[in-house]
């Protein structure tokens, strides 16, 4: 557009003309197309640390180690606070769930990363659900209730479009600084097209380096 590129965001799972809408900025000087491909991510990310309301180099757990708990991760370190990334699926996670801070940010999606989410929250801290949870769980009302902890939701498509391009554009900053690397969290891999089918079924039966799939459309 405009002899630019452009990032734009897109519904899920959908053909999409991205002319048809002004959704969406510029990529800076510098910054490749594959690793613009991550601002959708990169926005979400964004939006769950800002809902963190993180203080000066304040610390954060993460808890979700799939693309968004490592974005999210990514994205506070960049903006200079300390981020523990947990494996919400792990075991061994478990053993070490004592270690309570002032800011969590759940990015899981899963039962057991919104109870451990729970569990390593401080009193009077704030607890960020970034994760998609769409069921109920076993939840107690009063365990949080005596932390007199505060819960608070980033669904990052509640944002009007001006709030998303702003975080999208701070996103593509960082990453033209060289403060954010989003080709790493894809292995620094790009995938053809024409290789996608058996790259996603490879994924799938946990074959190969985990990671996003960055996909070149040319």
């Amino acid at each position: 557009k405009d002899g630019r590129i452009w990032a734009v965001r897109c519904p899920h799972a959908s053909r999409w003309e991205p002319f048809i809408t002004e959704w969406g900025v510029p990529v800076p000087s510098g910054v490749k197309p594959q690793d613009a491909a991550f601002t959708t991510i990169g926005q979400v990310a964004i939006q769950a640390v800002r809902r963190a309301e993180l203080y000066d180099e304040e610390p954060v757990t993460v808890v979700g180690g799939g693309l968004i708990g490592m974005m999210i991760a990514a994205v506070a370190h960049a903006q200079g606070h300390p981020a523990r990334l947990i494996h919400a699926l792990s075991p061994s996670t478990y053993r070490q769930s004592n270690d309570q801070q002032n800011r969590v940010i759940e990015a899981s999606g899963t039962a057991q990363g919104f109870s451990l989410a729970l569990r390593l929250v401080a009193r009077r801290g704030t607890l960020v659900i970034a994760g998609s949870h769409r069921r109920d769980y076993p939840f107690s009302p009063y365990d949080f209730h005596k932390k007199q902890a505060k819960m608070v939701g980033a669904w990052a498509n509640g944002d009007s479009d001006q709030e998303k391009q702003s975080d999208e554009a701070l996103f593509l900053r960082l990453v033209a600084a060289k403060k954010i690397f989003p080709m790493a969290l894809a292995n620094h891999r790009t995938v053809p097209w024409r290789k996608a089918l058996p790259a996603y079924r490879a994924m799938l039966r946990h074959e190969g380096p985990k990671g996003a799939l960055v996909i070149d459309w040319r």
